[in-house]
C-alpha cells in the first residue's frame, strides 16, 4: 500500500504512531516530515493530537526533547512495568 494510499485509511496520528512505535531511537519532526511528505506544522499538529490522547488515562506518552519525539511508556505506570520486567530503578 502507498503512502497516499494509508493516509486515506488511516489518519496521520495513526500513521505517525506507528513509526515511533517501532522506532529505537527518537525521530526528529525533519524525519517525520520528510518520511510522511507532510510539513513540520502538519506534523506537530498530529503530534499534539496524539499528546492530548496519550494524557486521557493511556500507558504510552510522547517524550520531546531537543526537537525529536518518541513513544515512551507512562511514568505512572513505572512501578508496574519495573515489576512486570523484574528491573530496579535507581536514581542518581
Amino acid at each position: 500500500m502507498t503512502l497516499e494510499e494509508l493516509k486515506t485509511k488511516y489518519t496521520l496520528g495513526a500513521i505517525i504512531e506507528s513509526l515511533l512505535f517501532v522506532s529505537v531511537m527518537p525521530m526528529s519532526i525533519n524525519q517525520l516530515s520528510s518520511a510522511l511528505n507532510e510539513t513540520k506544522k502538519t506534523i506537530e499538529n498530529a503530534l499534539d493530537d496524539l499528546e492530548n490522547d496519550y494524557r486521557a488515562n493511556r500507558g504510552f506518552r510522547l517524550q520531546k526533547s531537543n526537537g525529536k519525539v518518541q513513544l515512551v511508556t507512562a511514568p505512572e505506570l513505572s512501578s508496574l512495568i519495573e515489576e512486570f520486567i523484574g528491573i530496579e530503578v535507581t536514581t542518581s
